[in-house]
């Protein structure tokens, strides 16, 4: 796996969207902030500088969108549970603490012609984000009244995604 950091990006998905062709299969990049970081039809996923995880893992291959998104999902429960935090799946990308957001997974496929020939699985993860303008967000530091290691935290996901039985 390729781990790339990138102080500022307009989205991670973009740039693996737009670099996929010189990127091995299983890429992952993460950046202290995004200009335009996306979430599901075309929303937009605010964060401040250096205080989520912004992320995006590259597959060069094919699923089913859902199934990845169950799989990533279920993965971020599991680790959020390591902080004893209780979480519920919200269709159909979005994982809640008590009602409010903390993660939202964004699964886009790229085509040439019409052939899948790559898959990126997007994550952005609230960690140390105390203010947010929606009401209805959460944040690690908000729950657990901690400061995280956002570049362990990235490391650690990015493991998880590697190992994940996609394949």
């Amino acid at each position: 796996m390729i781990l790339i950091y990138k102080d500022e990006v307009e989205s991670t998905q973009d740039f693996l969207k737009n670099n996929y062709k010189n990127f091995p299969d299983q890429t992952f990049i993460y950046a202290g902030y995004q200009k335009s970081g996306k979430g599901q039809f075309d929303r937009k996923w605010e964060s401040k500088k250096n205080e989520n995880l912004l992320c995006s893992f590259l597959i060069k291959k094919s699923f089913n969108i859902e199934n990845i998104q169950y799989s990533v999902s279920a993965m971020i429960i599991d680790f959020l549970s390591e902080f004893k935090i209780k979480t519920e799946f919200k269709k159909p990308n979005d994982i809640l603490v008590q009602g409010k957001k903390i993660c939202g997974i964004l699964v886009e496929k790229i085509f040439f012609e019409s052939e899948v020939v790559a898959t990126i699985i997007g994550i952005g993860l609230n960690i140390n984000q105390t203010q947010f303008k929606n009401k209805d967000a959460t944040s690690l530091i908000k729950i657990k009244k901690d400061n995280y290691d956002i570049d362990k935290f990235a490391k650690v996901i990015a493991k998880k995604l590697e190992n994940l039985k996609l394949y």
